[in-house]
């Protein structure tokens, strides 16, 4: 574990203090500030701009602190209830707080505009943290209760509904939520993905006070490149300290959509720095396509371009961005190859059956989720198809399958029952989603940023929309002269699979065709290749890796 620091803040005297924290010792204690800034009480820090959040309960404001300079300002000059826990996350650009008078949770960009509620309705709210990987706010409440939600406030879930413990203080550190009790006084865990695993880990021989994690055990953010890792609560674990900026002694040329600092008396950067606008490289969006061939399309390239990678009548697709690699499935097999048509392997063999095996890739855990029709399962390897297990049981025709591994959950169809089901990337907290007015659904495609699911119906003919709970169904598409196989999702349009039998009596070959459409529409409808035969698609941005999105939201980029 990292060396970092810690802060604290007595109320009652008004004293702020520092400690250096390492292995076994504690280092550098000093009392930052005394007396002048009494009646405080929560605190955060925002290791970017070197800033303290707090709240000052005395005049009820939100309150910056600079730690460079000692600059003081309001944040948020409107009286708020009392706050009894502040977090940020500088890489979204936000900070939430928790009312307890209001018993609410409240979100705001950093410099104070943007401020909503995003969770409202609380009994007696007492802890507050987050997931900055996974963008989930976890909380406590009266009674024992665990909560969770998105940034957004939605998708709101329970971890646990009672329990004993009157919680002080909680943080996240790998697969645990951790938590302080001051009335049973111990320090206990929980899983946070499936509610389950709770267990007291250690009793204080006195009380429960704050809890913080160091160096969090989780996964590394792509965009943030290979030594920056969020931090936890209040204390910066060595490999986030110096994630950023990597002490800023020379003038520096900086990518951001905005600039990331929320500064107080003058600029945190050296003279000489220069913003410029955030830089993204530039799009290359192919259409992966299996039927008699894998083939890749460069969709900005003329529309009948396209390279032949194998030969193969895989029915299902899907490709690793971080190894440029091609998995794909067929009735009795998965394979894998690279892009440029290297190293082709079998990874798993099966005994043939009569349904199509669906693949996807959890590129966050680096894991291969597949079904298994013949079985009725819904299983989970590594990515070379070593240790396989079942993670659902009880199918009875398992098809297409698609994942939301920065969420933690995978959607899938069963054409034995004519649903869509839902669960945690575990197979636990099953549910069906859509269980009426289906037919054959044979492709499944998740819209991660907008939170919906998209699926075609080769019998209902018809292309529709819902949200991740099957509600706020809509028709996209509806053509009865299509037979439809595979769906796929780029940036505001999917593509799908198709094809137009002759009619009756005409001695005509099939049409095979790939189309793509608005996706919020159903608008600006073209064909964009006829294949001589295409059953699976998928969409990538070799550039632009799942949940690497361009947004207006700060720390995307460094670079000289």
């Amino acid at each position: 574990m990292g060396g970092g620091h810690q802060l604290g803040v007595n109320s009652t005297y008004g004293k702020w203090t520092s400690m250096g924290i390492e292995p076994g010792a504690i280092r550098d204690y000093q009392v930052l500030l005394q007396g002048k800034y009494t009646g405080y009480s929560a605190i955060a820090v925002d290791w970017v701009s070197q800033i303290l959040y707090l709240f000052n309960f005395k005049d009820a404001k939100l309150e910056l602190l600079g730690l460079r300079d000692g600059s003081h300002k309001i944040l948020y000059n409107k009286v708020v209830a009392n706050i009894n826990a502040i977090q940020v996350d500088p890489y979204e650009g936000y900070i939430f707080w928790m009312e307890k008078w209001a018993r609410a949770i409240d979100r705001a960009l950093l410099d104070g505009t943007g401020y909503k509620d995003i969770v409202t309705g609380l009994r007696s709210p007492d802890a507050l943290t987050l997931d900055r990987v996974g963008k989930k706010v976890y909380w406590a409440d009266g009674g024992g209760r665990l909560e969770e939600c998105d940034y957004d406030g939605r998708n709101r879930r329970f971890l646990q509904e009672s329990g004993p413990d009157s919680f002080f203080s909680i943080t996240v550190m790998g697969d645990y939520i951790y938590w302080a009790s001051w009335n049973t006084r111990t320090l206990g865990r929980i899983n946070r993905f499936t509610g389950y695993d709770k267990e007291n880990i250690r009793r204080h021989p006195r009380y429960g006070g704050s809890i913080v994690s160091l160096t969090p055990n989780i996964p590394r953010h792509r965009s943030l490149g290979a030594n920056k890792v969020p931090p936890g609560i209040s204390v910066l674990g060595q490999p986030a300290q110096s994630m950023f900026f990597q002490r800023l002694s020379s003038p520096l040329q900086l990518s951001f959509s905005r600039c990331p600092m929320v500064c107080l008396s003058s600029c945190f950067f050296p003279m000489g720095t220069i913003l410029v606008p955030h830089y993204l490289p530039p799009t290359d969006t192919r259409l992966l396509m299996t039927g008699m061939t894998i083939s890749v399309i460069p969709l900005q390239k003329p529309s009948n371009t396209t390279f032949k990678i194998t030969n193969s009548d895989a029915e299902f697709v899907d490709y690793h961005y971080e190894s440029d690699t091609i998995y794909f499935a067929d009735y009795s097999y998965i394979k894998s190859i690279g892009q440029n048509g290297s190293d082709e392997r079998t990874l798993l063999n099966f005994e043939e059956g009569d349904s199509r095996i669906g693949l996807a890739i959890d590129w966050i855990s680096q894991n291969l989720y597949y079904t298994s029709p013949q079985e009725g399962k819904i299983k989970i390897s590594l990515l070379n198809g070593s240790f396989p297990i079942d993670v659902v049981f009880g199918l009875y025709k398992p098809s297409v399958i698609c994942l939301d591994p920065s969420k933690g959950y995978m959607c899938w169809t069963d054409l034995g029952r004519s649903v869509i089901e839902k669960a945690f990337l575990d197979g636990t907290m099953r549910e069906e989603i859509v269980t009426s007015d289906l037919g054959h659904p044979n492709g499944l495609v998740v819209d991660i940023p907008e939170e919906k699911l998209y699926w075609c119906d080769d019998k209902t003919k018809r292309i529709e929309s819902s949200n991740l709970d099957g509600s706020n169904r809509k028709v996209i598409v509806s053509d009865g002269g299509l037979s439809l196989f595979g769906l796929t999702l780029l940036g505001n349009d999917f593509y799908w699979s198709d094809y137009i039998s002759p009619s009756q009596g005409e001695d005509v070959p099939n049409v095979w065709q790939i189309e793509k459409v608005n996706k919020y529409t159903g608008e600006n409808r073209r064909v964009v290749l006829n294949p001589r035969w295409v059953s699976g698609i998928k969409a990538i941005d070799v550039n632009r890796p799942p949940g690497d999105k361009p947004h207006g939201n700060p720390i995307v980029s460094l670079s000289k």
